[in-house]
């Protein structure tokens, strides 16, 4: 199966010099969680939902006068829309991420893939053929997303 067949499209995105203010009424307008961030069609960044929250938590200005990027990662885990979906799952176990944005050959922004749409498409095994995407797949991946990740509890005196 390859990313293509899962991936979201079309998908909503953003530049460098967006205020984080403009990219949550993106998120918010488009339903997502994420937005890779464009130079020239080619993707230089992301930015998420976290990193809004974060960032509004971390710097003392308003969510209007910071630009994304200053709070955008640069360090991008991309695939392509010809990789085998099994591919773009080792990247994001590998970088414990839950949203891959896709391209073209050419590099050109085509997609994301998230966490989400695989368990979707996930399917149990049947004894008569295998699945391109078992259920097994989702939750190992799932499992090395979240498995060094530590669950904290805040408490307040």
């Amino acid at each position: 199966m390859k990313v293509a067949d899962l991936m979201c499209r079309p998908v909503a995105s953003t530049t460098e010099e967006t205020s984080v203010a403009n990219a949550a009424r993106r998120m918010e307008e488009n339903d997502c969680g994420v937005l890779p961030v464009l130079r020239n069609g080619t993707i230089v960044g992301i930015v998420t939902d976290r990193d809004i929250c974060l960032s509004l938590g971390r710097l003392t200005r308003h969510p209007k006068d910071i630009l994304v990027r200053e709070i955008m990662t640069r360090d991008v885990g991309l695939c392509r829309t010809d990789d085998d979906v099994h591919d773009a799952l080792a990247t994001m176990a590998r970088r414990q991420v839950r949203r891959l944005p896709v391209t073209d050959a050419g590099g050109r922004l085509e997609g994301i893939l998230s966490a989400d749409d695989v368990v979707l498409h996930a399917e149990e095994r049947d004894p008569s053929r295998v699945p391109a995407l078992s259920c097994r797949d989702a939750l190992e991946t799932l499992r090395a997303i979240y498995g060094s990740r530590h669950v904290r509890v805040a408490t307040t005196s």
